[in-house]
């Protein structure tokens, strides 16, 4: 699991994201949030699932030419 963390004050918003995305859709809402407690958390298995899947285009991409 990954985690993205922007330190702040108050009480800490957590974000959690629907598979199959990731975090990053919630860098600019922290962004905009900055100055408060902020974690965003990637889901178990979800960079595997990317790599897997950038893996796979990329052979396809090499077999068409």
């Amino acid at each position: 699991m990954s985690l993205r963390y922007m330190e702040g004050d108050g009480i800490p918003v957590v974000f959690f994201h629907q598979t199959p995305s990731s975090s990053l859709m919630y860098e600019p809402i922290m962004h905009e949030l900055k100055g408060m407690n902020m974690f965003a958390i990637d889901t178990p298995g979800f960079l595997v699932r990317v790599l897997i899947l950038t893996t796979i285009l990329l052979l396809v991409n090499i077999a068409v030419g």
